[in-house]
């Protein structure tokens, strides 16, 4: 969004009661959020290489001090699903050596002329229930290619999907870690894209952070990658980023491209700097097309001027 406006005092409180409980919001301009929570969304895109993959079988040992939620978050699954998996197993009676089912779930990507409503209409799901389950806020803008995860449960009648469209569903474990290593550095970050920047990184007025910076660009305008890397994420699950695109690069660095209108690649792509990964959209809480851009190392974003 652009600046320049004056927040009334009372909208004022309202953003910042929202800020603080770690909600991404509509302010009149873009700004990271998720810097109040500990927990924040990026920090999993930041693991020990050698943290447990999620095998072939779908089956894990639970290892010594596993809990549901240590497993839930090594392998990226959803607590609830994983409970709803291994209904047999008490949460409370985990025991070293004993097997825990990593939860499936049922995706569809996104075509040409799809919309949350339509897709809901078509495999009969509640538009409510499966916004809540892939995290979408309203008015629920999806782009092609994009991925919709079905609830367990709804998504088991899988004769009916594919039914319904063979080719645009499929089974996968959600979300799909990345954890091959990037190639190697191109040696310096280059600018994303070309444009105005409306808001640079930095604290902003009512206690606010800008944790990168926004480029104004046309709608459509191609977004390239900013070093050598490789995708660990494309997604809209991060309230206010809209779609989003994570790549990895050497040296502990993540780029973060967000507002995207469509994604040219997808989670595992090893990308060249420069290389065409989206185009430029007006998706999560901006009001005109722009790109929002941040660079993290080991989690913690730094002023991406500084390094470009």
């Amino acid at each position: 969004m652009t600046s320049g406006h004056v927040l009334p005092r009372s909208l004022v409180v309202l953003v910042l009661s929202f800020v603080l409980t770690g909600c991404a919001v509509s302010t009149g301009q873009w700004f990271d959020s998720q810097r109040h929570n500990k927990q924040t969304f990026f920090n999993r895109f930041f693991f020990d290489a050698e943290k447990r993959k999620a095998p072939d079988s779908g089956e894990v040992t639970v290892e010594k001090g596993d809990t549901y939620y240590s497993i839930a978050q090594t392998y990226d699954v959803a607590m609830s699903d994983l409970v709803s998996e291994n209904a047999n197993v008490s949460a409370y009676d985990l025991k070293e050596g004993q097997k825990i089912r990593l939860p499936q779930s049922r995706a569809y990507t996104v075509q040409k002329g799809d919309t949350l409503y339509s897709i809901a209409r078509r495999y009969e799901v509640n538009v409510t229930k499966l916004a809540a389950h892939n995290n979408l806020s309203s008015p629920y803008t999806l782009s092609v290619g994009q991925e919709i995860y079905f609830p367990q449960g709804i998504s088991g009648d899988k004769t009916k999907l594919a039914s319904a469209d063979p080719t645009g569903t499929r089974v996968v474990t959600r979300p799909t870690a990345i954890r091959d290593r990037p190639p190697k550095s191109a040696g310096r970050f280059r600018s994303p894209v070309n444009g105005q920047v409306i808001s640079r990184f930095g604290p902003k007025s009512g206690g606010l952070h800008n944790d990168g910076v926004n480029i104004k660009a046309p709608l459509g305008t191609p977004v390239k990658a900013s070093e050598n890397g490789i995708v660990i994420y494309a997604g809209n699950e991060l309230q206010g980023y809209g779609n989003l695109i994570l790549i990895r690069h050497e040296g502990g660095w993540v780029s973060a491209y967000a507002h995207n209108h469509e994604f040219k690649v997808k989670p595992g792509d090893k990308v060249k700097q420069g290389q065409e990964i989206a185009s430029v959209g007006q998706t999560g809480n901006v009001t005109e097309p722009q790109l929002h851009f941040e660079l993290r190392r080991n989690a913690k974003a730094v002023d991406p001027s500084q390094f470009l």
